[in-house]
């Protein structure tokens, strides 16, 4: 045993050409037929313990075949449950050791495996095995380190393993029998001792990972003392403790604004804003994220607990979120109740339905029976939408009327031509065209051809962002003054958004082409507008850097 130690441990340092257990192996045989000429008895394999010794089967491959096919022929539904738990509890055990193998060699080989490949091949071999008399297996860690330390490289090295070790079986059977145990003690220890991670130790010299050590701990005692099997459901279950642990402790908030902080899209009258400035506090904005389940419910319900008392309206933005239970639904319909007291509600937005990996949110709440059009929570299909909700119940409880429909603007009141004389004006006004569109009417569409910027006399236009799903992100809506379609007015690409009329609405219409033949003729009228363009551009641009800095505040 020493002898194979010493040199399984050297080898490498000498020679990679050939595998340092094989060479182990061999230095091991030579010393134990060495020490036979002193102790003539090691020399027989009648009674002799120290070697592996004669390997007897019993019939051929193809009666083992067939004995096993009439074997399972004979199998009866109690049969099937007497060993369905530990069968299930077996295959988790090895699809585990295999996926931990498959982890490790990806560290090792700087590649990535196919977990569900590696699984459903491991359940054909060993269906195979089974009618060939053979034992289930996985891919376990030793005899893959080994494989990988000697040189293997890729799939075919465990193939050539596998079909090595049957020619070895099959053909050197007799010289297998005088393999010494010793030898083979020697390479299980050299191995062993690789494969222990000595890390895990490092884990206790921090307080924030000695919980960790005591899982790794506990497996290793219970796999010991016990089993292997018991040992994989004690380390997943304390795993899964753990997790709960730190979702209950940790908070699904991600942020909390309310409508002094954060506005609707909609641009509104200085007069408006203030008096949205002025009862801001009556709506409040929660972005949450991860999973609502019955770990973090508890912890949502506490910290808006304060927020339930003073708010009239709580939007929840659930872009983040993965998945909820009925715990979580239960919740909402509770806060939605307390809210309605107070002549407020419970909003949702951003529900997510379009992702595979991510829970259908939105049919799930209308299956509870929790939504708008049965007397509960109101849902909005944007932030925005839900924003402009709040915003409307709060200045309608103000008494403060916000009219979007006043008279049709003039060329000359318009913010783009401020300050140009009446010959400007008037140059202006015979290139421009007046547009009237119906509430709900298209303007543009994503992909459209168009060059002309738009300036809304009278009535509003959103901006929309088509998503997947037949989702879409509201960019802006346009009022009374304020002027759009400028990306395509400057580069004369195809429209990126749709624009839709919100309520009746007249328009200018002012083309790029019809722009530049006056500009040749007015060179100081298209410098004025490209200018101010530049300037609107440049504020939006801000605005837009304002959000996207919001999407990532950590």
């Amino acid at each position: 045993r020493s002898v194979t130690i010493a040199v399984t441990v050297i080898a490498p340092k000498v020679t990679k050409r050939l595998p340092a257990a094989i060479l182990g192996l061999v230095a091991g045989i030579s010393t134990y037929f060495a020490l036979g000429v002193f102790v003539p008895g090691l020399w027989t394999l009648s009674g002799n313990t120290l070697v592996i010794g004669s390997i007897d089967t019993s019939g051929s491959l193809i009666q083992v075949i067939t004995g096993s096919v009439t074997s399972l022929s004979q199998i009866t539904i109690s049969d099937i449950g007497l060993v369905a738990a530990s069968a299930a509890t077996l295959s988790v055990l090895l699809s585990i050791d295999t996926l931990k193998t498959g982890v490790v060699l990806d560290a090792l080989t700087r590649r990535r495996h196919n977990s569900n490949r590696e699984l459903v091949a491991q359940g054909c071999a060993n269906a195979a095995s089974a009618l060939c008399g053979g034992m289930p297996g996985a891919g376990t860690m030793g005899p893959t380190l080994v494989n990988v330390s000697s040189g293997g490289q890729t799939k075919w090295s465990g193939f050539m393993e596998g079909a090595l070790a049957l020619v070895v079986f099959l053909v050197l059977r007799p010289l297998i029998a005088w393999v010494p145990i010793g030898a083979l003690a020697g390479i299980l220890l050299v191995i062993s001792f690789k494969m222990f991670d000595w890390h895990a130790f490092r884990l206790l010299m921090k307080p924030t990972t000695r919980l960790d050590f005591v899982i790794i701990a506990t497996v290793v005692v219970v796999a010991k003392g016990v089993g292997l099997i018991q040992a994989s459901l004690v380390g997943i279950g304390l795993s899964a403790l753990i997790f709960i642990r730190n979702q209950v402790r940790g908070s699904v908030i991600l942020r909390k604004r309310d409508l002094r902080e954060v506005a609707s899209k909609t641009f509104r009258s200085q007069s408006t804003r203030e008096v949205l400035d002025l009862h801001g506090d009556e709506g409040l904005l929660v972005e949450l994220r991860d999973d609502l389940f019955f770990g973090t419910t508890d912890q949502l319900y506490t910290e808006l607990n304060d927020d339930l008392l003073t708010r009239r309206f709580i939007l929840f933005d659930l872009r983040r979120v993965q998945s909820m239970d009925y715990t979580a639904g239960n919740l909402f319909n509770q806060m939605n109740q307390r809210l309605k007291e107070r002549e407020g509600g419970l909003l949702l937005s951003g529900l997510p339905s379009g992702l595979s990996s991510r829970q259908d949110i939105e049919h799930y709440l209308v299956q509870l029976g929790l939504t708008d059009n049965q007397g509960g929570i109101h849902i909005c299909e944007t932030r925005n939408d839900a924003l402009e909700y709040m915003e409307k119940a709060i200045l309608k409880a103000a008494d403060w009327t916000d009219d979007e429909n006043p008279e049709p603007l003039e060329l000359g009141e318009v913010d783009l031509f401020r300050e140009f004389n009446d010959d400007e004006l008037g140059a202006i006004d015979e290139i421009v065209e007046e547009v009237h569109l119906e509430a709900g009417e298209s303007l543009f569409a994503q992909g459209d051809e168009g060059d002309a910027l738009y300036v809304v006399r009278r009535g509003s236009v959103e901006i929309f962002l088509p998503l997947p799903e037949k989702k879409r992100h509201h960019l802006a809506t346009m009022t009374r003054g304020n002027y759009f379609g400028e990306m395509s007015f400057l580069d004369n690409d195809r429209r990126s958004a749709d624009g839709v009329a919100r309520a009746d609405t007249d328009l200018f219409k002012l083309s790029r082409h019809a722009f530049n033949t006056l500009a040749l003729k007015e060179a100081a009228i298209g410098i004025r507008v490209f200018a101010r363009l530049a300037l609107m551009v440049s504020r939006r641009m801000r605005t837009a850097d304002a959000e996207i800095r919001t999407l990532e505040e950590r």
